[in-house]
């Protein structure tokens, strides 16, 4: 039965972005879409800049790769 839903959940999603193809999103939707989009890379930029910042014998533990990788 969760499998099933599940698959309808996943067809849905497609479904919406296969129509946002043809039908964009309306302007007050696509401030969100470009605020999370910024939002998103900033936390991306930030992750790979503290992850670089790391020397490469030293691995992440605990809280800190937690903290890093829980975006």
């Amino acid at each position: 039965m969760l499998i099933n839903l599940g698959r309808l959940l996943i067809l849905c999603g497609w479904g919406f972005l296969f129509s946002n193809l043809f039908h964009p999103f309306p302007q007050a939707a696509e401030v969100f879409h470009r605020r999370g989009a910024i939002l998103y890379g900033g936390d991306a930029w930030l992750a790979i800049s503290i992850a670089k910042s790391h020397p490469a014998d030293q691995l992440l533990v605990g809280k800190q790769d937690l903290h890093l990788w829980s975006f």
